[in-house]
């Protein structure tokens, strides 16, 4: 069309908003992280033989107890903002991160983005480790401490010692150690 000389052209462009997409999945393995910058995802790519043709993607499964890595045959994908995709069965599932504590996606990226956002990768114990209710590991000089205070409270437990001795590991966690036993619970408001 033109109007007054300035020729306008309308362009339709596809964008990623449902629930999932699939494609065909040529590989899957499971890892331990996800890489964090574009060099990284280019040396996973080409190391399981992603090529023109498939899209290499990491992300954890439907149930967020594993980080899988992934070739799909899968071509000009966007995702929304406030989404995080996982791998259900042969299907990418988009799931609502706008919950997250922060590291949502807050624009529309595409498949070769996703290392830009690695909340989207960081799982534990079935949820993603930016939802408010999920509970963090601790670092490991926490956990070296709590190992040792565990043990010395094990040790007291067994000469005999009535007290339950209690410590505070994060503003959200107590610990306390029953009998050897160690319990993690979130402290009532």
């Amino acid at each position: 069309m033109e109007i007054g000389g300035l020729s306008i052209y309308l362009t339709i462009l596809f964008i990623q908003k449902s629930a999932s997409f699939s494609g065909n999945v040529h590989y899957v393995q499971t890892v331990t992280h996800c890489p964090q910058d574009k060099t990284e995802w280019n040396i996973r790519s080409a190391a399981i033989n992603c090529n023109v043709t498939s899209e290499y993607m990491c992300l954890a499964n439907e149930k967020r107890t594993s980080l899988l890595e992934i070739c799909i045959t899968i071509s000009g994908t966007s995702i929304s903002p406030g989404l995080c995709a996982v791998l259900n069965k042969s299907n990418v599932d988009l799931h609502s991160c706008d919950h997250f504590t922060d590291g949502c996606p807050d624009r529309f990226y595409n498949l070769k983005e996703m290392f830009l956002y690695p909340k989207c990768a960081a799982i534990g114990d079935g949820c993603f480790l930016a939802e408010p209710s999920c509970v963090r590991p601790t670092s490991n000089s926490q956990m070296s401490t709590m190992t040792k205070q565990s043990t010395e409270m094990q040790t007291e437990s067994k000469k005999g010692s009535s007290v339950l001795p209690s410590m505070s590991i994060s503003p959200d966690i107590n610990l306390f150690c029953v009998h050897g036993t160690t319990l993690l619970r979130k402290p009532s408001s």
